[in-house]
């Protein structure tokens, strides 16, 4: 037998049975052979309108006596339990990644690269598509092979940590696949940068965002699968995807 969540509508309008008519939209669902295991809403101003917040919290508790304690039932998003605390089964999202400021959270995405080239410029060199930036002479450049294929906001980003640590600054316009950056000295080709860094700095997630005038969620969800993903517990590798 499937089984499924029922999704009711309290107040977002984009997808859902009317609140109102949650018990006659359980049966239906059930008389098709599917076994209701959940039911569930979304939130659709917990950042912006508490008051509605509320109204959407009492349509769903409604619906909760109308169709009993058999199901497990889920409404909150990440900034309504942070802003107004859970009062039904907690379904977050961007707080798994710790990308909610002012709440204490940290951070966990991180871009890691190491360079494929590292030159030094000659006064009057220029650097990638347009040619925008122009070598003073002597600078140090190194290419990392990441870039807006791989998710990286074209146009947002403008710095990447560098093996110790410091803001190294992009040159010229990121390419598809590949980011210029300039470098205080010269560097191996085992060096690691820090392209996107788990925090609320200028080469974080939500930086990335803000300068292109977006939320992080659209940011994040544009991190291309070409990307390995690596899985940390405890600082170990517990898994890897790609």
């Amino acid at each position: 037998m499937p089984r499924a969540h029922l999704k009711v509508d309290t107040g977002m309008n984009r997808v859902g049975f009317p609140w109102e008519e949650a018990a006659s939209a359980l049966r239906a669902v059930e008389a098709m052979g599917v076994r209701v295991e959940g039911v569930y809403t979304h939130l659709a101003t917990a950042g912006e309108d508490a008051a509605f917040v509320e109204t959407q919290r009492r349509r769903f508790q409604e619906v909760r006596r109308a169709l009993g304690k058999n199901y497990f039932y889920h409404l909150e998003s990440s900034l309504g339990l942070l802003r107004h605390g859970a009062t039904a089964g907690v379904r977050v999202g961007l707080a798994l990644y710790g990308l909610v400021p002012g709440f204490g959270l940290k951070p966990v995405l991180r871009i890691l690269a190491r360079p494929t080239l590292v030159k030094r410029l000659k006064a009057g060199d220029r650097v990638g598509y347009g040619g925008v930036y122009v070598a003073r002479g002597g600078e140090w450049l190194a290419t990392l092979p990441v870039g807006y294929a791989d998710g990286l906001p074209w146009g947002a980003v403008r710095f990447v940590k560098g093996p110790d640590g410091r803001l190294l600054e992009v040159a010229g316009r990121i390419s598809m696949d590949q980011t210029t950056v300039l470098l205080p000295g010269p560097v191996g080709l085992e060096a690691v940068f820090e392209v996107l860094s788990a925090d609320f700095g200028p080469t974080g997630l939500l930086a990335w965002a803000e300068a292109r005038g977006t939320l992080p969620y659209e940011v994040a969800v544009h991190l291309s699968r070409r990307l390995p993903r690596l899985y940390l517990l405890e600082g170990a590798v517990f898994a890897r995807v790609g």
